[in-house]
């Protein structure tokens, strides 16, 4: 059966584009709101931060949540609380008691929501497609990531154009359509109980990346790896708010794939901040920066939906290894004085090894780790993503400061050469998968 042939997942795939695409927006409309309430630059990126705050200091727990509460409750729940926080805003405006404060208070709300929808929708998926299909879905998640990027902050400048709330009341509309879908989704999102411990005279097989999976019916949830006991009772917190650190630690592939995708990462954080400087170092304008940034969202949809074909023909340890090296060669020609046009299909290029990097690690994650599990891994996994932002953004004006541009450039090109390096030679990326035990 297609991937598209399934109607669980076409409402996932439309609730989730329909969020990303909203988030996309606010990370523009906030901002620019209590710029036109205040007027206050600094008020803008306190906005900023409390959306993406949450993400940081919530992962964790909402991983145990999400482990342990219907996942489906749970993704209703966060889709109404957002309505409710962002319908607020243009209520407020109408009546004229619209302040910063109050942007604030939503904009923290919403990122708290947004929390629990993100790692709540990718451990839920498991449970939508069938165990063959998750690398294909996998790289859709990734497709609605980079669309997002292309029809967000357009979107949202044409609303904002019209009426400084006009994008919250476009954004509230689209969270009841979310919780319209996943109410809609017939499949039971929750994961399935664990198994008991197995006997020790017959222990689990080694599961193996090239091990083939049996084919299951549409509406047949796949199996999933059982954990070797029980997970910790819900009073044991601090096992929960740790388990996705330790999977990631003991499972070796996973491990030196989160490494590759975190450290990968670091440079690339900042690298909005990089192209934007070198455009104008070489004569282009606001409408060139626009090219070069729509170009490269291009990239990463072609990147994500490449991503599978690429593992499934020549594995997954040669896809990394190819993406390491195509970064090393793609990123110096940045510091080549290119035309915009030319930097943006350089950028397209490195858009499409990030997102196949980032396809094939949840696909990994998906397939490799207990149901039950999924949302602290993916809990641990958010927190390091969100993490290495600051650092990212902060060495890269820092570099720039320091070195220039082109010197920025040729120092994010020798991190990418020790990756890689490692990656030819890690002996944890091309292990076979480890069996799931107790920590």
């Amino acid at each position: 059966m297609n991937l598209w042939g399934s109607r669980d997942y076409r409402l996932w795939w439309l609730g989730n584009l329909v969020s990303t695409v909203g988030t996309a927006m606010s990370l523009i409309a906030y901002p620019l709101l209590v710029l036109h309430v205040t007027g206050s630059a600094f008020g803008a990126g306190v906005a900023a931060a409390c959306e993406v705050l949450p993400y940081a200091l919530l992962s964790l727990p909402v991983g145990a949540l999400v482990d342990r509460l219907p996942r489906r409750a749970l993704l209703i729940t966060a889709s109404l609380v957002s309505l409710g926080a962002t319908g607020a805003i243009p209520v407020a405006d109408g009546f004229g008691v619209l302040t910063a404060y109050l942007i604030y208070g939503v904009a923290l709300v919403n990122g708290c929501a947004g929390v629990v929808f993100s790692i709540a929708s990718v451990a839920a998926l498991p449970r939508i497609v069938r165990e063959e299909q998750l690398g294909a879905a996998a790289g859709q998640a990734e497709v609605i990531w980079n669309l997002a990027s292309i029809v967000g902050p357009p979107l949202a400048g044409l609303l904002i154009s019209r009426s400084a709330t006009g994008p919250f009341v476009v954004d509230a509309l689209s969270f009841g359509v979310v919780a319209g879908c996943v109410a809609l989704i017939r499949a039971r999102l929750t994961a399935a109980k664990p198994s008991a411990r197995p006997s020790a005279e017959k222990p689990p097989p080694r599961l193996t990346a090239e091990m083939p999976q049996p084919r299951l019916a549409a509406d047949t949830p796949p199996p999933r790896p059982a954990a070797a006991a029980k997970p910790p009772a819900p009073g044991h917190w601090r096992a929960d708010l740790t388990l996705g650190a330790r999977r990631v630690a003991t499972d070796r592939r996973l491990r030196a794939l989160t490494l590759i995708t975190v450290a990968g990462d670091l440079p690339f954080a900042g690298i909005a901040i990089l192209i934007t400087l070198l455009v104008r170092r070489d004569g282009g304008g606001p409408a060139a920066t626009g090219t070069v940034f729509a170009i490269a969202a291009v990239g990463g949809v072609v990147g994500a939906l490449l991503a599978p074909r690429i593992e499934r023909h020549i594995g997954l340890v040669a896809a990394v290894v190819l993406r390491g090296w195509a970064t090393v060669l793609l990123f110096p020609l940045l510091a080549l004085g290119l035309a915009p046009v030319w930097v943006g299909v350089v950028w397209a290029g490195l858009s499409v090894a990030i997102s196949m990097m980032n396809v094939i690690q949840m696909r990994y994650m998906l397939t490799g780790m207990p149901e039950d599990e999924l949302g602290r891994i993916q809990a641990f996994v958010t927190l390091l993503s969100y993490a290495v932002l600051p650092v990212g953004t902060l060495g890269t004006g820092a570099l720039i400061a320091w070195l220039g541009p082109h010197g920025t450039v040729l120092v994010d090109t020798a991190l990418m050469l020790v990756l890689a390096g490692y990656a030819t030679v890690s002996r944890d990326l091309r292990a076979d998968r480890s069996p799931v035990t107790t920590p």
